[in-house]
């Protein structure tokens, strides 16, 4: 089977939702317009991203995307979800191939590098991955895999199925992955890693003080890991990426930003100095305690 990516991942992965929704519980600027999202994108390249994390439901992501590489001559490492296949489904051949095709008409490219089912559940639906093997054989894919939220989601899935990357939730504030040796699994099997939700969707930086009720539970782990991050002389956002960009089974981080400002800085702590052994165990110790309601956003109400 052919196994075409155009390049590896960099390291730092743009997460475009928000540019297409408005997307986070901890964003206060809203959606940008084109002219800035393509403005947005373009100086991520120049910065040195080359990959770019979308989705069929993320709004106008796909398309200023697409718009974005065309006007500036750009060949982005891509990576798109489809939408959700429906529990009674006819065909999932045609289900599958259109949706790809609605991405790569929106993000005018011929092939992108990896396609990932946004509902995990849905590779095991009868003829989903015989489809996904056959878009790779045919080149419009580079790899298929899914993106998933839990850890029993992702043990079965690499167990059972054939899917040579995943992307799921790895972050200072969830270590259910790192203590589980999924991630070691994947090594193994050749599955690349895409790490997200770094920030559990912007709750690492919000007042501790003024939580919403339903995340009261994490107001002292917020308190400890700003005094120990004032401590190390560091912001919460560069010990949040450089703890996980540094494990060894990672690809890519996706994080997603809303302005040129975020972007720069972003950009400066994906190249800070790594943490010690005993600052990663001190983080985590910090963490540990966090109830699934709280590190789960899919638990979160609505």
């Amino acid at each position: 089977m052919k196994n075409a990516i155009s390049a590896p991942p960099t390291p730092f992965t743009l997460g475009t939702a928000q540019i297409g929704i408005p997307y986070g519980i901890a964003n206060s600027d809203g959606l940008p317009n084109e002219k800035e999202a393509i403005a947005l994108l373009e100086e991520a390249w120049r910065l040195g991203v080359r990959s770019f994390d979308t989705a069929r439901m993320y709004g106008l992501s796909e398309s200023r995307i697409g718009e974005w590489s065309k006007t500036h001559g750009r060949e982005p490492i891509l990576t798109t979800k489809t939408g959700k296949l429906p529990d009674s489904l006819a065909s999932a051949d045609n289900f599958l191939r259109d949706s790809l095709a609605s991405s790569l008409q929106n993000l005018k490219a011929e092939r992108v590098d990896y396609l990932l089912l946004h509902r995990c559940s849905d590779i095991k639906q009868a003829g989903v991955e015989t489809t996904l093997q056959a878009l790779v054989e045919e080149g419009l894919i580079g790899r298929y895999g899914v993106s998933a939220y839990t850890l029993d989601e992702l043990t079965d899935v690499i167990q059972s199925t054939n899917v040579s990357v995943v992307q799921c939730p790895i972050s200072i504030l969830d270590g259910r992955v790192l203590k589980s040796g999924f991630l070691e699994k994947c090594e193994q099997s050749n599955i690349f890693v895409f790490a997200r939700s770094l920030f559990l969707q912007g709750v690492l930086f919000l007042d501790p003080e003024k939580l919403p009720h339903h995340l009261n539970a994490a107001k002292k782990t917020l308190i400890n890991l700003r005094g120990l991050a004032n401590e190390l002389g560091r912001s919460l956002e560069e010990i949040a990426i450089v703890a996980i960009r540094d494990l060894s089974n990672v690809g890519s981080l996706v994080v997603g930003v809303e302005t040129i400002t975020q972007l720069h800085k972003t950009t400066i702590y994906f190249n800070g100095m790594p943490l010690t052994g005993e600052e990663v165990d001190e983080i985590f110790k910090i963490t540990a305690s966090l109830p699934e309601d709280i590190i789960s956003p899919q638990l979160w109400p609505r």
